[in-house]
């Protein structure tokens, strides 16, 4: 039974739903943003958009560990099943059960959105690590991103890349 009070918990869980609903939809918006990017035009400022993309996991992440710690305060396990033992608690708010399932809806969307991503970078990546191959003669070459989502240091890529 929850610990909280009910009016106290269920407004606090839907705002904290519209946050990570709202946070959610900006993530999904930025990685549709930066496949079009990839896959049509060069970015110059590709730093920019990555420190705003962690920007936004990092607020996606704490905010949905705000919503955990909540519902574990509340007596409701981290869990699906937990989520649905609230959902039936506070069944007279059809609100929060509408919310939940358009968060997992975009959590899958930009799931699959960043895997698409993932398959584009590293098809780029190829690319680019050939081309560079062929034409690093001196100098210092540019890091890239790998599959692991690590970014090569210029120096490592370079002495790899030396002909």
């Amino acid at each position: 039974m929850p610990v909280v009070s009910i009016n106290n918990f269920s407004a606090t869980l839907d705002l904290l739903l519209v946050e990570e609903l709202k946070l959610s939809e900006q993530l999904l918006q930025l990685i549709s943003q930066e496949q079009t990017l990839l896959e049509f035009l060069p970015k110059p400022d590709a730093d920019t958009s990555v420190r705003f993309k962690m920007s936004l996991l990092q607020k996606l992440e704490d905010l949905s560990h705000k919503r955990s710690h909540l519902m574990l305060s509340a007596g409701f396990d981290n869990t699906p099943e937990g989520v649905k033992e609230c959902l039936t608690v506070y069944a007279h708010l059809p609100a929060l059960a509408q919310k939940f399932r358009q968060l997992a809806e975009l959590a899958r969307k930009c799931h699959s959105a960043n895997q698409l991503l993932g398959h584009v970078l590293n098809r780029k990546t190829g690319f680019f690590s050939r081309l560079l191959n062929q034409l690093a003669t001196s100098g210092q070459a540019p890091g890239l991103y790998q599959a692991n989502g690590q970014k090569d240091a210029p120096s490592s890529l370079h002495r790899r890349m030396s002909i």
